[in-house]
């Protein structure tokens, strides 16, 4: 240490009881105890580094490495394990700059399941302002499978007297049909449209698609506060439409969809030995 400040540094510090240390010393916000209760952080930091200064240790700053970390989603906040990379952190906010293997995801307000990643990288960051936490994320990015890609962004305003809201977008590319079920936000979409679009879709390739949402969430607001729009471009698709149809095959085209709608633009396809040049398919 100096005059001025402290410096503190350690390696493989377990995650959970730092915190905690943080909270009760108060060098942490007291109304930031329920959401780090909440987030349920655990882990190890390979590596630590804290600057205190002398006449003003609140205003801290902290550099550390993750080291296999795992918090729980926490009012619209997504949860995650395995989490690594670095993280820089402040009284007021801090950020997260994830780069790893293996990671795995959880956005319940979104998903049914956790998504596991094969590697992915990005930036996580939060900003402590009275009774208002944002948190977002930019600059993400994702392997899933072999092939797939994903990249998105979001932001997250958590407001202690008034409605938590969430924007946020995530675009995919080179993935098979079979990994619709996994990759639709199940919870914002329509039941009705999501069991159409993965059921009647039963083979070929999404080339790219983007999924835009926002709206108010948590556990005391229903999907018709969150708005949701999606437009992803298909190839060599066969679409079950009706039982009552032949199916159609070898599609490629377009599918818009808001809210409940769909609208299925074909640019080519095949169905019942006829060749179609083209058309358009509304389900609502």
């Amino acid at each position: 240490h100096d005059r001025l400040q402290w410096r503190v540094g350690a390696t493989g510090v377990p995650l959970r009881p730092l915190l905690r240390m943080a909270v009760v010393s108060n060098l942490l916000p007291a109304r930031v105890e329920p959401e780090v209760a909440g987030l349920d952080p655990d882990g190890r930091l390979s590596s630590v580094h804290l600057t205190l200064p002398r006449d003003h240790p609140k205003d801290f700053t902290m550099l550390a490495e993750l080291d296999g970390v795992s918090i729980e989603p926490h009012r619209g906040a997504p949860g995650g394990s395995n989490l690594q990379g670095k993280v820089w952190a402040s009284r007021h906010g801090g950020r997260v700059r994830a780069n790893g293997e293996s990671m795995t995801m959880a956005i319940p307000n979104l998903y049914d399941q956790s998504l596991t990643f094969a590697a992915a990288s990005g930036e996580v960051g939060w900003r402590i302002d009275g009774g208002v936490t944002r948190v977002f994320g930019r600059d993400l990015s994702a392997r899933y499978g072999e092939d797939t890609r994903l990249d998105g962004a979001f932001d997250l305003k958590l407001d202690r007297y008034g409605d938590d809201n969430l924007g946020l977008r995530i675009g995919v590319a080179n993935a098979r049909a079979s990994m619709l079920p996994a990759a639709l936000p199940a919870k914002v979409l329509d039941q009705g449209l999501y069991d159409w679009l993965t059921t009647s879709i039963t083979s070929g390739e999404v080339i790219s698609g983007t999924f835009y949402g926002h709206g108010q969430v948590g556990q005391a607001h229903s999907p018709e506060h969150f708005t949701t729009a999606m437009e992803f471009r298909f190839r060599d698709v066969n679409v079950s439409y009706d039982s009552s149809w032949p199916e159609v095959v070898g599609a490629s085209g377009t599918v818009h969809i808001h809210n409940q709608n769909a609208r299925v633009t074909l640019d080519q396809a095949t169905t019942g030995g006829v060749e179609l040049p083209g058309g358009q398919v509304e389900v609502a």
